[in-house]
């Protein structure tokens, strides 16, 4: 069985024309999330969710490295995933969670 977590409730913005969906913060961590690690994004249309799963080698396509942010020295995980595949899976809708 697959566990799902859903972290933040997120807006998709638009960043040079495309798509754009900018996660940080504490809950990346609690969610097991961490700076440098790489990710591979799937879709599922029908139950409008994404999945991040954890790369083991070099894929490459829809593959990201989450970066960080530092803010009074505590650094936190920053994903920030841009894509036409946002306005495929959440085609009319502004958030990512609800």
């Amino acid at each position: 069985m697959t566990n799902f977590t859903s972290l933040i409730t997120s807006k998709i913005g638009k960043s040079r024309g495309v798509a754009r969906l900018w996660l940080e913060g504490q809950k990346l961590l609690k969610a097991g999330v961490m700076v440098g690690a790489r990710y591979e994004v799937r879709a599922c249309q029908s139950t409008r969710r994404l999945e991040l799963v954890p790369c083991k080698g070099q894929e490459a396509g829809r593959a990201f490295t989450v970066s960080r942010r530092e803010r009074n020295g505590v650094v936190v995980p920053l994903l920030e995933f841009r894509s036409p595949m946002l306005r495929e899976v959440f085609s009319a809708h502004s958030s990512v969670c609800k």
